[in-house]
């Protein structure tokens, strides 16, 4: 989960906090690849009922909207909740472990819904319809975080998936601070744009970014 970043730039670091901003832009490198994901609160268990999160709340990360959630079995349901309010869920049915995904993934053997606007935790449960026995106890169910671009799995069968999917690509916002550009100017201290930048409020909940001027790209 979140792996494979191909290019690094400032506020992120690699190994030294001295690199990054501070230990929140801090990444940790795992078989060759920068990863994000040890710098962020998650927790969960593998066996149904599944209860567990992702807390981005003390980080400078938002999930963006181009990521969605996707759940790949047969008669289970998934539900997202933030601050015990229920968010977006689905459910996916199927006859058996040979049904074949709908391209639409929109409930047979495979669904999904899209990740909210200014959204910073969450908690995911994942349980059996009606506990529905499971039509093949070697059936693997996955459910997984992925760019809407990424993932594409029609007219797959749920039999033939592998036990573990590849890791897979999420977008997370992020802001130089949580405050707004005209608050952000206040505290010389640690403001994060320089004079070649300008500052922007983010669009997707609190905090500012710092962009290039353009006229120093056109130079």
């Amino acid at each position: 989960m979140w792996e494979g970043i191909s290019s690094l730039y400032y506020p992120f670091g690699i190994g030294n906090v001295k690199c990054a901003r501070d230990d929140k832009f801090l990444l940790h490198c795992n078989n060759g690849q920068p990863w994000l994901l040890d710098s962020i609160p998650h927790e969960g268990k593998k066996i149904l009922p599944f209860s567990g999160g992702i807390d981005l709340r003390d980080s400078p990360f938002m999930f963006n909207t181009r990521n969605q959630f996707v759940l790949l079995g047969c008669n289970i349901t998934a539900l997202i909740t933030e601050d015990q309010e229920y968010r977006r869920g689905c459910y996916s049915f199927c006859d058996g472990p040979g049904q074949q995904v709908e391209s639409s993934c929109s409930g047979i053997g495979c669904c999904q819904f899209s990740i909210d606007n200014q959204l910073d935790h969450l908690n995911l449960t994942i349980f059996r319809m009606n506990d529905s026995p499971l039509p093949n106890d070697k059936f693997c169910l996955n459910a997984f975080l992925t760019t809407k671009s990424a993932f594409n799995i029609a007219g797959a069968n749920l039999s033939a998936l592998p036990n573990y999917l590849e890791p897979s690509e999420v977008i997370l916002d992020w802001v130089a601070g949580n405050e707004t550009c005209q608050a952000a100017r206040n505290c010389s201290g640690t403001y994060a744009c320089g004079e070649n930048t300008d500052c922007l409020d983010s669009t997707n909940g609190p905090g500012y970014r710092c962009y290039c001027k353009l006229v120093n790209w056109l130079r």
